[in-house]
């Protein structure tokens, strides 16, 4: 825009002038430019159409190591490790008018070289032609770092997933394979090649695609994040294989669907397993029942044998103790001391056979009844019992030591049994002594447990109290039972007593102590 003229300024004057401001706002102009470009972090040159350079910034001078009078110019190709290169994509930039991020090496003096990204566009004039070209060069070591890193981690991951002892797969919303690792292919038996793009539908089960498709539906939409579920995977071969796969939603930024990532892992084995547990569960059930069935066949054929020979053998044995008692009465004038031991005997052995009898009608009793377990009173129990053994037997000098407070969880018509068993053992087993002190207690039995016993006690008549449980001092009813067991006058018995310890066993083991 021309300046204003001034009053009685001549022609030539007034032109001087107007050069003078336009030399003035070049140069403002430039220097402008010169801290825009100096500003600059980049490498920045400008480069005539003869390939050399005419500008440069001080990031330039930096990264080259020459500076500004060396480098303006010069070839711009002699900053570059390819030359050659270099003044090919200048000349490109001058025939296309632009290059974008072409990869270079900048030269150092000091032989360093910096991998860069070059980028040139050219400049024109008033009238479109071309005047030069501008190009900016960007430090691409972070980058080139950055992609290399990433190679490396794209590497290390494929070999993680290659190697990883699950099935993985990545689909396109659409259900298409995008990828898979090597157990996928191995699991469906096909490779990569014939899996990539294909729909993942196709090797699953035709009875599982419905629910598959379902899910994956509600991946997309958002309802779901993430999913699993049992299907079966056809495989190449005509197979099929049972997996359990999990599968989540890749979504961008914005939300939208990216993929969808899934974890397979075969479960054919397990499957197979647990039909096989099924299996042999019902033919367990089976067999349990028929042992059930043949076990209580047993038990009805053991009753009635027990009644039979219940029936059977006490209408010879009162007859043959009649007969026996009838002799000693009728005929004892006439039997020498002999004949009358002779007839004591079939008279006890009648008794033993009948009290055999009982065992075993007592055993069957005893066998077929239900356990009701609760909390019972063994203090009370003994005593009871104690008071029964001792008006039965008035003439004895037996005594009873009975801890109080015993209180356990049993069955309260079983344990009475048992606690009848062991107290008449006691009771018999010390009928020969002249007194004697039968003691019902506890004692530790380790685990924290409480055994309760009934034995013969430390205590001797008369005394205020027992001196305490012992060991030694309180042999088992098991041995007296073995050693009475041994004895040859008491072979009658041995079966009685055997019928006994095992209704015993069978019935302490649902006992437990409660609190003493």
């Amino acid at each position: 825009m021309r300046g204003r003229r001034d009053p009685g300024e001549s022609d030539t004057g007034h032109v001087v002038r107007e050069l003078q401001d336009a030399r003035r706002q070049i140069g403002l102009l430039t220097a402008h430019i010169r801290s825009m470009l100096d500003a600059s972090v980049h490498p920045v040159a400008t480069i005539g159409t003869d390939g050399k350079v005419t500008d440069v910034n001080i990031a330039a001078e930096q990264a080259t190591g020459h500076g500004r009078d060396d480098l303006i110019g010069s070839d711009f190709g002699r900053w570059f490790a390819d030359r050659d290169l270099a003044e090919a994509d200048c000349a490109m930039v001058f025939a296309a008018g632009l290059v974008r991020n072409r990869p270079h090496e900048l030269r150092h003096v000091d032989g360093r070289v910096t991998p860069v990204l070059f980028n040139g566009s050219v400049y024109r004039d008033a009238a479109g032609s071309v005047l030069g070209a501008f190009a900016a060069l960007r430090d691409a070591t972070m980058v080139k770092e950055a992609a290399a890193a990433l190679r490396d981690s794209e590497q290390r991951l494929r070999v993680i997933l290659d190697n990883a002892p699950v099935g993985i797969d990545e689909l396109t919303p659409g259900g298409d394979l995008v990828s898979a690792n090597h157990y996928f292919c191995q699991l469906v038996g096909y490779g990569l090649d014939e899996l990539v793009s294909r729909p993942i539908s196709d090797v699953i089960h035709p009875d599982d695609r419905a629910a598959d498709l379902a899910s994956t539906e509600r991946l997309i939409t958002g309802e779901l994040a993430s999913y699993t579920m049992e299907k079966r995977f056809l495989r190449k071969d005509g197979g099929m294989v049972w997996a359990e796969v999990n599968r989540a939603i890749v979504r961008d930024q914005d939300g939208r669907p990216e993929g969808i990532v899934g974890v397979v892992r075969d479960i054919t084995a397990q499957r197979q397993a647990e039909a096989d547990i099924r299996e042999l569960h019902t033919q367990l059930e089976a067999r349990v029942e028929q042992r059930t069935a043949d076990l209580e066949r047993a038990n009805k054929n053991l009753e009635a044998f027990t009644y039979s020979v219940s029936h059977d053998l006490r209408a010879p044995l009162r007859a043959m103790s009649g007969f026996a008692e009838a002799l000693l009465e009728d005929y004892s004038d006439s039997l020498d001391a002999h004949g009358r031991g002779y007839a004591d005997r079939i008279q006890l052995a009648a008794e033993r056979m009948s009290a055999l009898i009982d065992d075993l009608l007592e055993l069957s009793r005893v066998s077929r009844a239900g356990i009701s377990p609760g909390p019972v009173d063994l203090s009370e129990e003994v005593a009871r019992l104690a008071e029964g053994l001792r008006t039965r037997d008035a003439g004895r000098r037996a005594s009873f030591v009975v801890k109080a407070g015993v209180v356990v969880t049993a069955d309260r018509v079983l344990i009475r049994s048992v606690l009848q068993n062991l107290l008449e053992n006691s009771w018999k087993f010390t009928a020969q002594r002249d007194e004697a002190v039968i003691e019902f207690g506890t004692a530790p039995a380790g685990d924290g447990q409480i055994c309760c016993f009934v034995g013969l006690s430390s205590v001797t008549a008369g005394t205020s109290g027992p001196r305490g449980p012992s060991v030694r001092a309180l042999p088992s009813i098991s041995r007296w039972r073995r050693r009475r067991m041994a004895r040859p006058s008491n072979r009658a018995q041995c079966p009685a007593l055997a019928n006994r310890t095992r209704m015993i066993s069978w019935i302490m083991t649902s006992t437990t102590v409660m609190t003493t």
